[in-house]
């Protein structure tokens, strides 16, 4: 008897190793809103959790979760990239988790009819999973929503409607199609000038002299939506082995310009994204110096903006589908250690 094929697949990539601080307290949350949700609507989904370079001292997440039960609707898979095939990579000493490549190894891998690329300390609004239920995304398509950033005292114990509850009331930071605003902080003019003015005419120029698109690439690595004959299309985001800042506005403009249409879902659907420490991921502000000093002492690389328009003119250029990775992309190479959860 063949196996029911899933209609959807939640990817995401991790380790214990603490990154962002309280890790597992934000994967757990994450797991069991996603399980009781797709409980709820009834949504026939694959949870596929790529565990990359598993640190020696620490439980692997099998053991550092506590697992929901009884789950008729929500399937998860750990695939497990090994220590040894992380050390092939370039700064593997410095970097010890290539996002993007494991994200590639479980979309590469995934069984669902679409495909959800995200991260581990999201919560999804109601309305977002029931739109997913209902069947209504559509291949050729790549979906975008915008996130809100929540202080991290998202109740852990609290039901899922519970902590969405929390999301809606403690909102520290919005991130929209072209701007980031915080909610609560002073509004500064100097630095909105300098940051999201000049942006804006800047894309406005390039919109107008190249007919490139204001696509939603703000926080994409959190939410990239699409079929699952489309990643493969596409071979999935770009292997390149640096810190993966811009890979995914990279992937989502290879998208367009293969003739995908951006889709980018609106209120009342919203992705919540709960806050982690500064310096360990694209926080603005003081967080994106902290996280370029550390980049730097690592000896570590990343996309710079012009970086992300020069690729940007050679897909535009090339106007047909584009890809970054050879046919192997998603480790195909390697048989990577499989455990269903049960």
């Amino acid at each position: 008897m063949s196996e029911k094929i899933p209609f959807l697949s939640i990817v995401v990539a991790s380790r214990n190793d603490n990154h962002g601080g309280n890790l597992i307290q934000r994967m757990q949350i994450f797991i069991n809103g996603l399980a009781a949700q797709c409980e709820q609507h009834q949504l026939d989904a694959e949870l596929v959790i790529v565990e990359w370079n598993p640190p020696d001292a620490k439980p692997k997440l099998h053991d550092a979760l506590v697992w929901p039960q009884n789950l008729k609707y929500l399937k998860t898979r750990i695939i497990e990239v090994s220590p040894g095939i992380h050390q092939t990579f370039v700064h593997a000493e410095s970097l010890p988790l290539f996002q993007m490549i494991g994200k590639n190894a479980g979309i590469r891998r995934a069984k669902g009819e679409f495909i959800l690329a995200t991260n581990i300390d999201v919560l999804f609004s109601d309305e977002l999973i029931s739109f997913i239920a209902q069947k209504k995304p559509g291949r050729g398509k790549i979906y975008r929503i915008d996130r809100d950033d929540v202080d991290a005292g998202v109740p852990a114990d609290a039901p899922v409607d519970g902590q969405l509850a929390y999301c809606r009331e403690h909102i520290i930071r919005i991130n929209r199609r072209l701007y980031t605003q915080s909610v609560h902080e002073k509004w500064d003019p100097v630095s909105f000038f300098k940051d999201y003015v000049v942006l804006f005419f800047h894309k406005t120029y390039r919109r107008l002299f190249f007919g490139e698109p204001y696509l939603h690439l703000n926080a994409s690595g959190d939410f990239t939506l699409m079929s699952r004959e489309d990643w493969v299309s596409l071979r999935g985001y770009p292997e390149f082995e640096i810190y993966s800042l811009h890979l995914d506005s990279i992937f989502c403009y290879a998208a367009f310009y293969s003739g995908m249409q951006e889709i980018v879902l609106g209120d009342p659907m919203h992705l919540y994204h709960i806050e982690h420490s500064l310096g360990s991921g694209a926080t603005p502000g003081l967080g994106s110096k902290l996280l370029n000093d550390a980049l730097i002492r690592k000896g570590l690389t990343s996309l710079r903006y012009r970086d992300l328009i020069m690729y940007v003119d050679r897909i535009r250029v090339k106007q047909k589908p584009v890809t970054f990775n050879a046919e192997s992309w998603g480790l195909s190479a390697f048989n990577l250690p499989e455990q269903q959860v049960r």
